[in-house]
């Protein structure tokens, strides 16, 4: 499933001296179940957090897997910026509130 990130923030998280190729990437660092069709997940976006639902369909034979790529939401204080952090999230009720745990 690709999710890159823009050009721009790859970039811009160059010029901030990290490496293009190995850090200014859009890695997946939460993936919780949302709903019986969804999952919510972030990914660091180059050092610049982003989220999104991805549909997986209504049976668990659905090979659907879309990245509603619309409706994105800013994935900071919910998902690291480094690729590198690792750190744990809950999905706490319907409205993507996350209690982010970090240094584990």
């Amino acid at each position: 499933l690709p999710w890159h990130a823009p050009v721009e923030w790859r970039e811009e998280c160059n010029w901030a001296g990290k490496d293009i190729n190995l850090e200014c990437m859009n890695y997946v660092k939460v993936l919780q179940l949302y709903n019986r069709t969804h999952l919510f997940t972030c990914g660091t976006g180059a050092y610049h957090p982003v989220c999104s639902l991805l549909h997986v369909g209504q049976r668990s034979d659905d090979a659907v897997f879309k990245l509603d790529t619309t409706r994105l939401e800013d994935g900071k204080g919910r998902c690291p910026y480094d690729p590198k952090h690792t750190a744990a999230a809950i999905l706490v009720g319907k409205k993507r509130r996350f209690r982010f745990v970090s240094h584990l």
